[in-house]
């Protein structure tokens, strides 16, 4: 039986891992009736825990990745959900700090955890239910007979219960439709704070707690909930480890930044503004060029070939970038590269996994931030490589529609500048 330390160093994604946390609940009943819509509580255990994540995560693995981390992305909080008082007065604290903030009865929350496994867990997470918004990773720790109050956030999550047993509460429907931040009640429901500066509807929200469902996770246990649901936290016994997966919304206006900056690829005048004011009142020629790019897009929007076409590839860009953090976790060494031998066996990389928009004559490949665009007789090619699980280099020759070959050379220099990108890796 391999070690736990063994599963962790030759972790690889499946691409199943939604699969693998729903258990027997088919993908597509989860995303119909629960994704953005209601809370799910999955039950597992610790053997699946240690399968779902190749070796689990504990206590070691967080203060691992903690040593990377920072201690800028720390913080203690109280029961109440306060920051703690520090040196700093934002409840930052140092990794040395965590056990003497626990021994007081203080929550620790690790954001941004610089953790490969983790990271590439949330990447698969993301493009497996087609999300545009940006994912974090936070450890929670708390001790007995501490937690979080009753709040909202603004992003889904899934908590997966890591070490100890926790007490969630949690409403069966969302209280708030896409809140914009964070929400805290008291124990009667009423509004205690807002993390934003928040509008009289807002603090008038009141909280039914006789209604909300009450649920204990023990390890390999999870709660996916999304935002808008009311939930709270209280450890049963101490300390906890939480694992937590948010995964934070795309607002119209992101998504149409990037369908701009799309169309500001094909136009010279949508690229380079308007001339300078020489008042400070806005002069006529720049609403003249604010309405004629409206007008321009509105022609756009109505030619729906073109349309579709430039939405999908700016869609496919949101869907296969998880945002900096798990990027800078998952960042390919750029060391130089061996070249390729045709016996060597490669894949597809599913650290970052490649979300791809295709055409008869042209293939977009998204992989985090990047995109490699590809056309003529390199797109079947690409569309090969892309459905393999694994092959020989030297087979790569023959990806082509026609009866001809690939020269080796080519083929070669198209695998190392692809293993150099980093969506192929080679097989240990």
């Amino acid at each position: 039986m391999p070690t736990q330390e063994a599963l962790r160093a030759r972790y690889r994604a499946t691409g199943r891992e939604l699969k693998e946390i729903l258990g027997p609940m088919p993908v597509r009943r989860f995303m119909a009736r629960y994704w953005g819509r209601r809370p799910l509580v999955i039950r597992g255990g610790a053997r699946r825990l240690e399968s779902l994540l190749q070796g689990g995560f504990d206590r070691r693995d967080l203060e691992r990745a903690l040593d990377d981390s920072g201690a800028q992305e720390l913080e203690a909080f109280d029961g109440l959900g306060r920051c703690a008082e520090t040196d700093d007065g934002d409840g930052s604290i140092s990794p040395n700090e965590v056990q003497a903030k626990l021994a007081r009865g203080m929550n620790v929350v690790a954001e941004k955890l610089d953790d490969t496994r983790i990271a590439a867990f949330a990447a698969q997470l993301k493009t497996q239910v087609g999300h545009p918004g940006e994912v974090a990773l936070f450890a929670t720790l708390s001790p007995a007979g501490n937690g979080f109050p009753l709040h909202v956030d603004s992003s889904d999550a899934f908590f997966i219960q890591c070490e100890g047993r926790k007490r969630f509460r949690f409403s069966k429907e969302r209280l708030v439709e896409a809140p914009r931040g964070t929400i805290l009640f008291d124990d009667e429901g009423e509004v205690t704070s807002c993390q934003f500066d928040a509008e009289d509807h807002e603090l008038e929200l009141r909280v039914d707690v006789s209604q909300l469902r009450e649920v204990v996770l023990e390890p390999g246990d999870i709660l996916y909930s999304p935002a808008g649901v009311v939930h709270g936290t209280e450890a049963s016994n101490g300390p906890t480890l939480n694992l937590n997966l948010l995964f934070y919304p795309a607002s119209f206006s992101d998504l149409i930044g990037r369908l701009l900056s799309e169309l500001s690829e094909l136009s010279p005048k949508w690229r380079s503004g308007p001339a300078a004011p020489t008042t400070s009142a806005l002069p006529s020629d720049v609403k003249r060029y604010i309405r004629e790019r409206l007008d321009e897009l509105s022609t756009w929007v109505d030619d729906a070939r073109d349309a579709d076409a430039l939405w999908e590839r700016a869609w496919r860009k949101a869907v296969a970038d998880p945002g900096e953090a798990i990027r800078k976790s998952l960042a390919v060494d750029a060391t130089p590269l061996h070249r390729v031998r045709k016996s060597e066996r490669l894949r597809v990389t599913r650290r970052l996994p490649p979300v791809a928009s295709a055409s008869k004559s042209e293939l977009h490949v998204f992989y985090g931030d990047r995109e490699l665009h590809v056309s003529g007789e390199w797109v079947p090619f690409m569309r090969t490589l892309l459905a393999k699980k694994t092959f020989v280099a030297e087979a790569a020759t023959t990806w082509s529609d026609t009866s001809r070959a690939h020269p080796w050379s080519t083929t070669r220099e198209y695998l190392e500048a692809l293993l150099h990108e980093g969506v192929l890796e080679r097989c240990a």
